[in-house]
């Protein structure tokens, strides 16, 4: 008969949790998670985190150091909705970077990879700025990611200059991401 308050108590926790967590939560990112992923997932996990997904198959990269990258997709579409890059760390595979491919997923704050850079620069303080040939990737500290954009993202003058070292104000207000990826671990 004492069993009766505690299994009343589990179930009252079990329809509190149900209750609170919010449609979409699988679709969020933010400093340290993209959706149900932190610095601690292991490889192994993924089947049971993404159970209506397609995990592909984990692929070795050679260079610096070498790093383990698992793409997962949308099943029934095939298209690509993550790109999860695994390090060596203390005989372990830990999760360090995770690439956004799918416009599903969301910040905290709302934007997300086909968000504007002035719907990010809304919501987020971005921080520095680096250029390659070919590409601009600003780094937004509170959330630990970056934004790459196509180097037609800034504004001429400073996209035919490279004597010109180009800031926040130099990428254009409606230039689009081509490419999020959310730091987990520093």
């Amino acid at each position: 008969m004492k069993k009766f308050p505690y299994l009343s108590m589990a179930l009252f926790a079990l329809l509190w949790l149900a209750a609170c967590s919010k449609p979409g939560d699988n679709f969020r990112f933010g400093p340290g998670y993209v959706g149900p992923l932190h610095g601690h997932t292991a490889p192994d996990k993924l089947q049971a985190l993404f159970p209506d997904d397609s995990i592909g198959r984990p692929e070795k990269v050679t260079g610096i150091e070498t790093q383990t990258t698992v793409r997962i997709f949308e099943k029934g579409t095939g298209k690509p909705l993550l790109q999860l890059n695994y390090r060596s760390q203390d005989d372990t595979l830990a999760l360090w970077a995770v690439e956004i491919l799918s416009a599903r997923y969301h910040s905290e704050q709302g934007p997300g990879l086909q968000s504007s850079f002035a719907e990010w620069k809304k919501s987020y303080k971005p921080g520095r700025v680096e250029t390659t040939l070919q590409h601009v990737v600003v780094f937004f500290p509170q959330l630990n990611a970056t934004l790459s954009f196509g180097i037609d993202a800034l504004a001429d003058a400073a996209q035919h200059n490279p004597a010109v070292k180009p800031d926040v104000d130099a990428i254009k207000p409606g230039a689009r991401a081509e490419a999020l990826t959310v730091f987990l671990q520093k």
